[in-house]
């Protein structure tokens, strides 16, 4: 069976006890890349099991089908637009904007609530900054904002999470776990299970699997990023779907049925925003135990 898991925190800390064999679990070949990679994996189906955004579940419903743990469904730090420069909002129609990967939740919401960027330039998540940084672009999708602290010294600073919730919806839906359809539904439930005892092994040995999760992978680091990261993204509704947010992604999938954001539109999305060939993510830094039985690989880049 293969996973794709994508390359933040909260993902590392959710499956560290199923990749080292703390917890009973079906056997499994984990692969780490960024979450647009993993997206477009997952549109030619090859994992059995993927993290993805939930505005991609209306294009992969028919092969693959949420799972009960492992979402990420927050009320804060959420997808933010910053700018090294204060902008009105009419000048959006004249400046290029860094974008972490098509048919994210983050890119959903840009389309929907500022859809007046002259020019969105695909990226990977950890270069949206630097894009921005080098004035490779004026304006930057952030989704990693863990903190104020990422954010705040931007002059531009508008987040999306706002937008969203003053449209009546406490709970963004950011990402979740999603199971291939023909899996057996003993396998399927077997998956579920794991996924909650991994979760019980993280909080219940948190400084044992926050030092796995520093110490092997450099998109954890530092510390205080990662706990951070665990504090806001881990919650209740990642060990089980509430009502209200179940409410929130009906809403969020309906925006992306509306959007069109879809296989068909990927080719033209990547002609019209002038989609740049970028370097595959390199900063995954791994040191599994030798006594492990489970492989540990990237994700190609596409």
């Amino acid at each position: 069976m293969q996973i794709a898991i994508s390359n933040v925190p909260n993902d590392t800390y959710l499956f560290a006890g199923w990749m080292n064999g703390k917890v009973a679990a079906p056997r499994a070949t984990f692969f780490e890349s960024d979450l647009a990679d993993i997206h477009v994996k997952v549109l030619s189906g090859v994992p059995d099991v993927a993290k993805i955004s939930f505005a991609m579940l209306p294009v992969v419903e028919g092969n693959y089908e949420l799972l009960e743990v492992g979402s990420t469904i927050v009320d804060t730090a959420a997808p933010t637009v910053v700018a090294k420069k204060s902008y009105r909002t009419e000048d959006f129609s004249k400046l290029r904007i860094a974008v972490p990967g098509f048919n994210t939740t983050a890119h959903l919401l840009l389309r929907a609530y500022l859809p007046n960027f002259r020019r969105e330039i695909f990226c990977r998540a950890n270069e949206a900054p630097r894009l921005l940084d080098q004035d490779k672009v004026d304006c930057a999708l952030l989704i990693h904002s863990v903190s104020s602290q990422l954010t705040d010294d931007y002059p531009l600073n508008i987040s999306l999470l706002d937008r969203w919730q003053k449209q009546g919806s406490d709970l963004l839906p950011l990402g979740c776990i999603v199971a291939r359809r023909s899996l057996a539904r003993q396998l399927r439930a077997s998956i579920e299970e794991a996924l909650r005892d991994s979760l019980r092994y993280a909080r219940s040995e948190f400084a044992e699997v926050s030092s796995y999760c520093v110490d092997t992978r450099s998109f954890c680091r530092p510390r205080s990023y990662f706990e951070a990261a665990v504090a806001n993204w881990v919650n209740s509704e990642t060990s089980s779907i509430s009502p209200q947010a179940r409410s929130a992604i009906a809403k969020l999938v309906a925006i992306a049925k509306l959007q069109g954001l879809g296989p068909c539109n990927l080719a033209s999305n990547a002609v019209d925003a002038d989609m740049p060939t970028l370097s595959p993510q390199i900063d995954l830094d791994i040191k599994m135990p030798t006594a492990n039985a489970h492989h540990l690989d990237q994700l190609a880049g596409e």
